[in-house]
């Protein structure tokens, strides 16, 4: 049976300084403004040992090999990382680098067990190449993920899926399209909507979610895409969806989470500065870190 433990009192954060796989690629500034921060002290002052380990760029953004071979670099780090039993702080950069986080992740676990995932975020991210309307990698990672995808991305880490679709739950989803919905429905994904959110609050989701993905696997993990929350808490994002997760709600959601034993690590992902209004996105992130990882 799962346990609920003192959390682990070191954490490697990554930063993913690449906005290549979205539309607008102005999230990319991301991670070296959030280690400008006072982040780093937020975490020590919680008693956690929190050290920047790298953030991963592309020497050249107009090439696609370029963005493989970051996910690869940045797969081989989270292994690492997960190997070690350390837990890890992904900051992001687009959505696509969920790709090489939860690559390296699945395989640091692979001879013990099976990775499970809580994907939080206002979209399905289901789209494979064929169904995709813009072609924007950002859309795709989810089905990346479970095995739908161009070998040179779904094999990043080890050949095949990596997560299992009995494993994987989508929470907060409020924006999407047909072909997302009968991919996921097809493989049996559990989705909570923001309807059954309103329904039955976000404590209860998540907590149900968490029991979830934690069921078959041996550790799990948190993606999240700031698009999740209200743009009245978010304003900062490449693609804002109303009527989201209320900063005030999730939060406390969090730190309870963080509390589970066989919690690995988190990413957080598509904040644009540019569209930021008084800080307020960047804020919640450092926020929803600390809270992570306290």
């Amino acid at each position: 049976m799962h346990a609920k433990v003192k959390p682990q009192s070191n954490l490697h954060i990554y930063g993913v300084a690449s906005c290549q796989g979205a539309q607008d690629r102005r999230c990319d500034i991301t991670p070296d403004l959030l280690k400008g921060t006072n982040l780093a002290q937020k975490l020590a002052n919680q008693g956690v040992t929190a050290q920047w380990q790298h953030i991963f760029r592309m020497e050249n953004p107009s090439d696609r090999g370029e963005l493989v071979k970051l996910f690869t670099t940045l797969s081989s780090a989270i292994d690492e990382s997960v190997s070690q039993n350390t837990r890890f702080a992904v900051v992001g950069g687009d959505h696509s680098s969920a790709i090489g986080t939860w690559s390296g992740a699945a395989k640091a676990l692979k001879n013990n067990g099976d990775l499970g995932l809580l994907w939080v975020d206002a979209h399905m991210d289901a789209h494979t190449p064929q169904s995709s309307p813009t072609g924007a990698l950002h859309g795709m990672p989810v089905a990346c993920l479970l095995g739908h995808a161009t070998a040179e991305l779904k094999d990043i880490g080890f050949s095949g899926a990596k997560i299992k679709p009995e494993n994987l739950c989508l929470v907060g989803v409020r924006s999407y399209e047909a072909p997302e919905l009968k991919l996921l429905t097809d493989l049996g994904v559990k989705i909570y909507y923001m309807e059954d959110i309103r329904r039955n609050g976000i404590e209860n989701v998540m907590r149900s979610a968490t029991d979830y993905v934690r069921k078959n696997t041996k550790a799990f993990g948190l993606s999240i895409d700031m698009d999740a929350f209200d743009p009245v808490d978010a304003p900062g994002v490449g693609t804002p969806a109303q009527n989201g997760l209320l900063a005030s709600e999730f939060l406390p959601v969090c730190k309870e989470l963080a509390e589970n034993s066989d919690f690995i690590g988190a990413e957080v992902v598509e904040f644009n500065p540019y569209r930021d209004r008084n800080h307020k996105t960047e804020l919640l992130i450092k926020e929803l870190i600390t809270a992570l990882f306290h």
